[in-house]
């Protein structure tokens, strides 16, 4: 049986390193409006970047936090997601708050087949008033086989960094870390050359709260 609150501590764990690691230790690659995307090889030397987005929002850090959190929401910034459900929600040890197990499919360009993913999922609220979430894959009975035209993919460490601005609390410094495994045959470099995609996401999310904001 997996222990999914000791799991899910482990992604805190896991992003909290990343997220707070020193600038040398990422390259810049991209920006779109912006949102800034920079990458590094992972520890496990794993061939696919891990990546992180980087922007300034103009919203409140428990607006963004509440936003991206329902999951009813994320097809309004995400374009590639079929499918989001809570499967399970598990006691949280402090300061973890919420702790779920979820359900997550994405749409894939034909030839290429879907992408789902099982994972843990929780959040943090800290004393200054940020936001942090994880996400890292597990297993769970109720999707224990593979989905008919989907392929199991994997989330390494995943999570939403959200810090009030210094300067403006009412702004929000925001960044996104992800290092995803889809499986199957698709080659390392078209993964990473996927990534790029993620600072258009996160612009994609700064347009719809935007509207919800406002």
């Amino acid at each position: 049986m997996v222990d999914y609150a000791a799991l899910t501590e482990a992604a805190f764990d896991e992003v909290t390193r990343l997220l707070e690691e020193p600038e040398e230790k990422w390259e810049y690659v991209t920006d779109v409006d912006g949102c800034a995307m920079h990458r590094r090889i992972s520890d496990s030397e794993s061939p696919i970047h891990c990546v992180r987005t980087s922007a300034l929002f103009p919203f409140p850090a428990s607006k963004i936090f509440e936003f991206i959190w329902n999951l009813d929401n994320r097809k309004q910034w995400d374009e590639y997601v079929k499918e989001v459900r809570v499967l399970e929600e598990f006691p949280a040890k402090d300061p973890i708050k919420v702790a779920q197990v979820a359900y997550q499919s994405f749409a894939a360009p034909f030839p290429v087949s879907h992408r789902d993913f099982v994972v843990v999922r929780g959040y943090k609220l800290e004393e200054n008033g940020s936001y942090v979430t994880t996400a890292k894959s597990t297993t769970h009975p109720s999707v224990e086989g593979e989905v008919s035209g989907h392929v199991r993919g994997e989330v390494v460490v995943d999570g939403f960094w959200m810090v009030p601005d210094e300067s403006n609390p009412e702004h929000t410094n925001v960044k996104y870390i992800a290092h995803v495994d889809p499986k199957g045959s698709i080659p390392y470099f078209v993964i990473n050359l996927a990534n790029r995609k993620v600072p258009s996401t996160m612009a994609a999310l700064k347009a719809v709260l935007q509207k919800h904001c406002n």
